[in-house]
């Protein structure tokens, strides 16, 4: 179903109600000698068409301090996304900063392995139109991911391994390219991330692939939501600006311009 639908558990006990206040002003003021990589679109890039607008392909990541990527928190061609930083749990800007104390472990993890916590920070328009908003690539993560909005709306397009024969099969794909598939074990919830595929693989936008678009589950995600998607699900991810001019890092909502949307995500392993 093509069209968003509203998330079916907008209330986890997730505990990150402070992160509520984050705005680029408040992460400023908290982490500006941060640093963080950002990735960079190039706003005319040669290559895929329908990989063109996606972040995370292609793209360069630029190393700087959070407080100069946020000098131009509207443009909608910057993105602070997955950081990498090995060994830690916590991801820059939150690690080593005050923001940490703002998402706690999430009590309902109740003792699972807890990965990765990390910020996620861009510009985009309001208006929740597909293909108008920031997007990534289609995608698998190899441990179970909680993503909570904290400004803006994001929209995610999910697919159940088990829909890897139907959707990811031959002739899925760009340009008539051929993509192939095989599983390793009989655990479908892994079985995806052993998934062969054409290089070109995920540079497919299931927002406007109509055999994707299709066959995916769409879900809104608005502020104060949280999402869980489970480990080995292919996503995409589109995330759009917040919309209260009141807020700031919102303003020229109403005109159409980018705004900012902020989101944290936790990865982790459920037994």
């Amino acid at each position: 179903n093509p069209n968003p639908k509203p998330n079916p558990n907008p209330n986890p006990k997730v505990g990150w109600g402070a992160a509520s206040a984050w705005t680029p002003a408040v992460l400023r003021e908290r982490a500006s000698g941060s640093y963080v990589y950002v990735m960079e679109r190039d706003p005319h890039p040669l290559g895929l068409e329908s990989a063109l607008d996606l972040f995370g392909y292609a793209l360069q990541r630029r190393l700087t301090t959070l407080g100069l990527a946020l000098r131009n928190a509207s443009n909608p061609n910057r993105y602070l996304a997955t950081q990498g930083l090995k060994g830690h749990v916590y991801q820059p800007p939150l690690a080593g900063t005050s923001l940490k104390a703002d998402v706690p472990p999430p009590p309902f993890l109740n003792g699972w392995p807890l990965r990765t916590v990390g910020l996620w920070l861009g510009a985009a328009p309001v208006a929740a139109v597909p293909g108008a908003g920031a997007a990534s690539r289609l995608h698998h993560d190899a441990h179970d991911n909680l993503n909570c909005v904290v400004a803006g709306t994001k929209v995610f397009y999910l697919f159940a391994p088990e829909a890897a024969i139907p959707t990811f099969g031959e002739r899925v794909g760009l340009a008539g390219g051929v993509h192939r598939y095989r599983y390793a074990g009989s655990d479908a919830a892994h079985a995806a991330q052993n998934l062969i595929l054409g290089e070109h693989f995920s540079g497919v936008d299931a927002r406007r692939n109509a055999v994707f678009r299709d066959a995916a589950a769409v879900i809104a995600v608005a502020e104060g939501e949280c999402i869980v998607i489970p480990r080995g699900f292919f996503h995409q991810v589109e995330s759009f600006g917040c919309a209260d001019e009141r807020r700031e890092g919102c303003a020229g909502a109403a005109a159409g311009d980018p705004t900012t949307h902020i989101a944290v995500n936790a990865w982790f392993d459920a037994p």
